[in-house]
């Protein structure tokens, strides 16, 4: 058997990256809602209107960081299967996911220094 060629390999390589991190684009923050945190340096996410079953957060809104996921704030979004948060994100609130049946991965990603 014919070893493959290595720019081949590598092209492959950047493909499956890309379509791996393709299914997992920051959704539009005008589908989020934000208010200031308590504190009013930074923002927590109140709910979502999208329809992406794949869903990574902002980390900077309105120039500060989303710091907390609010009570409810996915709460019946039950399309939702991923969702993927910044590394800012300090507190998500009871019931943050509550009846999100589909969901079957939360994760966090390294926020940006904006």
């Amino acid at each position: 058997m014919r070893a493959a060629n290595p720019f081949v390999r590598v092209l492959l390589m950047a493909l499956a990256l890309m379509i791996l991190l393709g299914t997992m684009a920051f959704a539009d923050p005008a589908e989020f809602s934000f208010t200031l945190n308590a504190a009013g340096d930074g923002y927590v996410v109140t709910g979502y209107t999208g329809s992406s079953a794949s869903v990574k957060v902002p980390d900077w809104y309105n120039q500060k960081p989303v710091t907390e996921i609010g009570e409810g704030a996915f709460q019946g979004k039950n399309f939702i299967t991923s969702v993927a948060l910044p590394s800012t994100v300090t507190r998500i609130g009871e019931a943050a996911f509550k009846n999100c049946t589909s969901l079957s991965s939360v994760t966090s990603y390294n926020a940006s220094a904006e």
